[in-house]
């Protein structure tokens, strides 16, 4: 192999798919996922990464003088190409390493056989939508915190990916629960005529870490592969998803249809109020008085072994007087989805201190270009 690439795009590239390597793995043969497969051909440079639930490959641009392939440390060549910082690098396989030189610098690497690296050829894919890169990214970002981290129940650690259509118009719904609050998002997409429906469960784990590769792409391709495997394709970069097995959970009947009080908010009085709470414990009460004129009270108590704190938060309030009590971090996770989502208010509705409380944004003309959310957390019940 020898190639020379531009170094800012290498680097960049290298960063990026090494993400996708695994770490610290145990097993006979596994070693070579810890590395990055470097492959060129012809015009172009591709980069490998790949771990147990998930892959990565990022193809560029590069002056080719010969053909051939590597597989280096993901985290030792990640460590390097910082230091290339002449315009062009110049990438060679002498015997058993690879010799990376950019102006004045020059290493060589071990490299570990290539042919060991998993097979990866883009399986052909069955259907396909397509959407903004920025609004995919906040989505995931916005819905990842409400999947359950406990390996011993697999479904709920993953994020529902699901197509949906009524009567010709479609949407992209992500979705993550835990027992204890969901979250649901969804976009607007159009679906080809005779499309059928994607629908996987994506690990949360996962879906977070690729969201960082998001920004910036204006477009990217959703697409579910022959295999039943999960695609994101844009600008080069195909990641390719294992998804979990089984039967995701019903969770629309939670959410709650209707509401005896509504509390409205702007995003940034109810985190400072959540903020002075946090400060001495979990879980807060709160007291939700409506008045005549519109306007309300929320008022916020924490009582724990550190101290009390008592807060009033600015809001309007329309409906029943109540008195629940909520986890603060919960409560905090879903505010931020919705600022992460672009919105400036939010409300808080509820039937009652027992009752599920749906959290959702206040969409008004300006956030038609937004996803729309809801949030549904459970209350904590007084002992």
């Amino acid at each position: 192999m020898k190639a020379k690439i531009k170094s800012e795009e290498f680097a960049r590239k290298v960063q990026l798919a090494a993400l996708a390597a695994a770490g610290k793995i145990e097993g006979v043969g596994t070693e070579i996922l810890t590395c990055l497969k470097i492959k060129t051909r012809e015009k172009e440079i591709e980069i490998t990464g790949v771990n147990l639930v998930w892959s990565m490959v990022k193809r560029f641009e590069a002056d080719v003088a010969e053909p051939g392939m590597a597989a280096v440390m993901a985290k030792m060549l990640s460590e390097v190409v910082p230091f290339c910082k002449a315009e062009f690098t110049q990438l060679e396989t002498v015997r058993n390493k690879l010799r990376i030189q950019s102006g004045t610098f020059l290493i060589e690497l071990n490299t570990m056989p290539a042919y060991s690296f998993p097979d990866f050829e883009p399986e052909d894919v069955e259907y396909f939508i397509q959407m903004p890169g920025t609004q995919l990214r906040s989505m995931i970002k916005a819905v990842t915190s409400s999947a359950a981290g406990e390996d011993n129940r697999p479904m709920l650690s993953g994020t529902l990916l699901k197509t949906e259509s009524d009567g010709g118009q479609g949407a992209l719904t992500l979705a993550a629960v835990d027992g204890f609050r969901l979250a649901e998002e969804q976009w607007p997409i159009e679906i080809p005529s005779g499309m059928k429906e994607i629908c996987a469960v994506v690990p949360a784990k996962a879906f977070e870490k690729l969201a960082k590769h998001l920004e910036g792409e204006e477009t990217v391709v959703i697409a579910l592969t022959v295999k039943g495997k999960i695609q994101l394709r844009y600008d080069g970069t195909i990641i390719t998803i294992n998804p979990i097995s089984g039967v995701f959970p019903d969770y629309r009947p939670i959410i709650p249809t209707q509401a005896a009080t509504i509390a409205s908010f702007s995003v940034d009085n109810l985190l400072e109020g959540l903020r002075s709470g946090r400060l001495i414990g979990l879980h807060g009460d709160f007291q939700i008085r409506p008045e005549v004129n519109g306007r309300g009270n929320v008022s916020l108590e924490v009582v724990s072994e550190t101290g009390h704190v008592k807060n009033q938060i600015e809001a309007q309030v329309q409906g029943e007087p109540q008195d629940i009590r909520l986890n603060l971090q919960y409560l905090r996770e879903a505010i931020e989805g919705c600022s992460i989502l672009g919105y400036n208010s939010v409300y808080l509705a509820t039937t009652g201190m027992e009752k599920p409380i749906l959290v959702t944004p206040t969409q008004g003309e300006a956030d038609k270009d937004r996803p729309m959310a809801r949030f549904v957390i459970m209350p904590v019940l007084s002992n």
